[in-house]
C-alpha cells in the first residue's frame, strides 16, 4: 500500500483492523517474541497496534511508517493509553533511519510485501543486534493472477461474512464489510504484490540464512536470529 493510499483512509483502515482482528498479535506472534526485550522496532507500524502491544513487553519500542496520517493516529492512541516507552518515526522500510545493531527485536506484520524485498530484508537485518530476533509476518497468495481480480476480492469478502457474524455480531460485521467492500480497498487488494509461498520461502531464505519459516493461513512468518558474526552479513 502506498503512502498516498494510507493517508487517504488511515482512520477507516485502522478501525477495520481493530474491529475485524482484535488480539491478532497475542494470537499470532505471542509465542515467538522473547520474554525480555530492551529495544524493539515495529516496521510498517500503521496506527501502531503492534507497537502498542510490544510496548507492554519491551523497555522501549519504535514504530516506523511512511504515512504521516497513520503516525498521527498512532501517536494519539499511544498518548491515550499512556505508553511513554513507545515512539513513532516517519521513514521507509527499505532505508530504516537507524544504526546497525540498534534493536533486540525487529518485527513487522503484513506490511513489507509492497516493498523491494531485496532492499528491505538486508536493511532490516542490519539493524538487529547480534543474538537479536527479526520476526516478519506477511501475506502470501496461491494464485497472484486471481488475486488481481476485483471480482475475486469481492467474492472473498462475501465468503467471510458467516465467520464475521459468528465472531463479531451483526453491527461490527456491517462496519467491517463497509470497509472491505469499498472500491478503494478492493482496488488495493487487487493491486497487491503478495508472494506465493514458494517465492516467500526463496526470498526470505536467501536474505536471512537459517531463518525459520512457518505458514499461518493467508500469511507466512519468517523468524531469524542474528548470529554473533552478524556484521559479516552486512
Amino acid at each position: 500500500m502506498t503512502r498516498a493510499t494510507f493517508d487517504d483512509f488511515a482512520a477507516r483502515f485502522t478501525a477495520w483492523t481493530e474491529t475485524a482482528h482484535p488480539k491478532r498479535y497475542e494470537v499470532l506472534l505471542g509465542d515467538l517474541v522473547p520474554p525480555v526485550v530492551e529495544r524493539a522496532l515495529d516496521v510498517g507500524c500503521g496506527a501502531g497496534g503492534l507497537t502498542r502491544w510490544l510496548a507492554s513487553l519491551a523497555a522501549h519500542v519504535i514504530g516506523l511508517d511512511v504515512s504521516p496520517a497513520m503516525l498521527d493516529i498512532a501517536r494519539r492512541r499511544r498518548d491515550a493509553e499512556a505508553l511513554p516507552n513507545a515512539d513513532f518515526v516517519l521513514g521507509d522500510a527499505e532505508e530504516p533511519p537507524f544504526g546497525a545493531g540498534s534493536f533486540d527485536l525487529v518485527a513487522s506484520d503484513a506490511s513489507i510485501h509492497d516493498t523491494d524485498l531485496s532492499r528491505t530484508l538486508p536493511a532490516l537485518r542490519r539493524v538487529v543486534r547480534p543474538g537479536g530476533l527479526l520476526l516478519l509476518r506477511d501475506v502470501v497468495t496461491a494464485d497472484r493472477e486471481r488475486e488481481r481480480s476485483v471480482a475475486h476480492q469481492l467474492a472473498g469478502v462475501v465468503g467471510r461474512i458467516p465467520g464475521y457474524l459468528r465472531r463479531l455480531g451483526p453491527s461490527a460485521t456491517l462496519r467491517v464489510l463497509r470497509f472491505e467492500a469499498s472500491p478503494t480497498w478492493l482496488a488495493h487488494r487487487a493491486a497487491g504484490e503478495a508472494l506465493t509461498p514458494a517465492e516467500f520461502t526463496q526470498a526470505y531464505s536467501a536474505h536471512l540464512p537459517g531463518c525459520r519459516i512457518s505458514r499461518q493461513g493467508w500469511s507466512m512468518i519468517a523468524a531469524w536470529t542474528a548470529p554473533d558474526d552478524v556484521w559479516q552479513l552486512q
